[in-house]
């Protein structure tokens, strides 16, 4: 595979895993008077999970109208591809109203158009009781798609070596910590195209693989939240990423604090990673938050946690060059779809304006300089890797908060309402 995966110029895909999301600041309250901690439950390495077990595509893409892509989203082998469709408002389906939507574009009280790719259309279909929004393909209305002609899973062999490198290091945290962080970092690099400028390593930039990442990642935490609501009855209070903050009180049976964590030990398991008593001081700051972004802001002060962790910036516009083996694209789609775009692409361009300088050295290397024949010199020469290439030394630059606004929903049931931070 030696082609970038650069995608039409009216084309922007989401990379996000989950926005940051937050309940109303009454249902808040109520939720505080069951609870007694707050909990902060996160996925173990959640897109290396994903990334050996999924099928990407490659090669030369083909852009498909709407006849040729209802062929292809409907054939036996649905092709990796990403394909344009109106999302129903969330309000319209059965999906729970204590989840954020089941897709960052779908907005609660009105139809929206994206770009979304075949691992979120295998997503929506499903059960929502599995975390889908039980849609088909043909409710979503497709007219346009991309579909690549090779496919398979391509990042199955590094997955499974950082895996084993992962499994090497239990005993060491600190090098176990850098395993996770270089998984990390690289499956993030493959939406930002400003990492893969040296045209060497230009066929790392794959933003429909990153997105295809987000809505695996996405999936399971939405699964995850489904069946914690069935067995305890407890609904997230705040989401961003990979992760939830819950507010649980004590089981019934044990009469002891309900542990929210999954008891099995596969990559991806829901861990809680930060637990904090809810105290009256924090009880205050959240009745007095004057709109859902100042009570997330309270919560994860509570939890010292990130605010806005493990969101990938949407993909930087990237329109394919003389180098680069780009779509082709008529000039009549172009202009049928650059409204549609504009506007993603106008979210992202704060982001990229803002974004952090280019790594010391490409994220593959340094997963490669880590845990390739330099590791075999001892537990000594690998603790000086560690120290070297720390993660806090890699990233120079903090990750700019995007600017946040808010979208209240009017209370139309008995169900609490919700707000969604972007």
């Amino acid at each position: 595979m030696t082609e970038p995966g650069v995608l039409p110029s009216h084309v922007a895909v989401e990379t996000r895993i989950q926005a940051p999301w937050c309940i109303g600041v009454s249902e808040l309250e109520e939720e505080f008077e069951r609870g007694q901690e707050l909990v902060w439950l996160a996925q173990e390495c959640p897109q290396l999970a994903a990334a050996g077990t999924l099928t990407f595509g490659y090669g030369h893409a083909k852009l498909l109208d709407a006849k040729s892509a209802a062929a292809a989203v409907n054939s036996p082998k649905r092709p990796f591809g990403l394909w344009h469709v109106t999302l129903p408002p969330s309000h319209s389906l059965r999906v729970p109203e204590m989840l954020p939507p089941p897709h960052p574009q779908m907005r609660l009280d009105a139809a929206a158009q994206a770009w979304v790719t075949t691992e979120d259309l295998d997503g929506l279909a499903k059960d929502i009781r599995d975390g889908g929004a039980e849609l088909t393909a043909d409710q979503l209305s497709i007219d346009e798609a991309i579909v690549w002609p090779q496919q398979g899973r391509l990042l199955e062999a590094w997955a499974t070596r950082l895996r084993e490198a992962r499994e090497a290091f239990t005993d060491d945290p600190a090098l176990r910590v850098l395993v996770e962080q270089v998984a990390a970092e690289y499956l993030d690099a493959l939406a930002n195209a400003q990492l893969w400028v040296d045209p060497r390593w230009r066929h790392h930039f794959q933003p429909a693989w990153a997105a295809a990442i987000a809505a695996r990642v996405r999936l399971r935490a939405r699964r995850a939240a489904m069946r914690i609501s069935r067995e305890y009855r407890l609904w997230p209070v705040y989401a961003s990423g990979a992760a939830m903050i819950y507010v649980p009180g004590l089981d019934e049976a044990t009469n002891e604090l309900i542990d929210l964590s999954d008891t099995h030990s596969r990559l991806g398991r829901m861990t809680v990673t930060r637990r904090a008593s809810v105290t009256d001081e924090t009880i205050l700051a959240v009745l007095m938050a004057e709109n859902t972004a100042d009570a997330a802001a309270v919560l994860t002060a509570a939890l010292a946690a990130p605010s806005d962790p493990g969101v990938v910036n949407a993909v930087p516009k990237t329109q394919a060059t003389s180098g680069d083996p780009g779509i082709e694209v008529p000039p009549d789609r172009v202009d049928q779809h650059r409204d549609d775009a504009s506007s993603a692409r106008q979210a992202s361009q704060t982001a990229d304006e803002a974004a952090p300088p280019a790594l010391p050295a490409p994220v593959a290397l340094l997963g490669r300089y880590c845990f390739g024949r330099h590791a075999s010199r001892g537990v000594r020469h690998r603790r000086t890797l560690a120290a070297r290439w720390h993660p806090r030394r890699i990233r120079h630059t903090a990750r700019p908060r995007r600017p946040s606004r808010r979208a209240c929903v009017q209370p139309q049931s008995r169900l609490p309402t919700h707000c969604e931070i972007h």
